[in-house]
């Protein structure tokens, strides 16, 4: 059961995480995005939050909600960090010629974001192992210590072998045009 609630808050957290630092990172005038001061304030309250987590959570909602809030905090700060490389140039000609949210995000902010989600994402993944492992220890669940760590380092496989399988179809498309 602790195996499938790490991959669930694994991907609600990276999801959410890279969902909020998208929009929190789009462009308010003229090509230019928040600052990167405000776009942290998501990352910094789950931080805070995970002392109380892992203090006053029963059970296996321990390790749900702190594998949840650290996938969280990495993708979120991977995803503002990848947002810094976007282009000025072409957030700017984005916003003149009203270029949908959409297609701004699909054009500019994730192929400049990719790598470093990619990374934060694959951290993620063994951080998650981590701090569930912990949980299981403050739940004096050690026998599943084991299958906490392998979860974990599967997920950061499946990050990886999905960025390999989406850089290679990404190449042949490139090359069919």
């Amino acid at each position: 059961m602790h195996i499938f609630l790490t991959i669930l808050a694994f991907v609600l957290g990276g999801a959410g995480g890279a969902l909020i630092a998208m929009h929190l990172g789009r462009p308010v005038t003229a090509g230019k995005p928040a600052p990167y001061g405000k776009r942290m304030i998501p990352v910094l309250i789950p931080v805070l939050l995970l002392g109380f987590v892992l203090r006053f959570l029963p059970g296996l909602g321990k390790v749900f909600a702190s594998v949840l809030l650290a996938a969280f905090c990495l993708v979120c700060e991977g995803t503002n960090r990848g947002l810094e490389k976007r282009d000025g140039k072409l957030l700017e000609m984005a916003f003149v010629f009203r270029i949908p949210a959409s297609a701004r995000m699909q054009y500019i902010d994730l192929p400049a974001c990719r790598a470093s989600l990619v990374r934060s994402a694959q951290i993620s993944g063994i951080v998650s192992a981590l701090i569930g492992a912990a949980a299981l220890v403050l739940l004096d669940q050690k026998n599943l210590l084991i299958s906490q760590i392998v979860t974990g380092v599967i997920l950061t496989a499946a990050v990886t072998i999905a960025d390999i399988v989406l850089a290679k179809s990404r190449g042949k498309k490139g090359a069919a045009a």
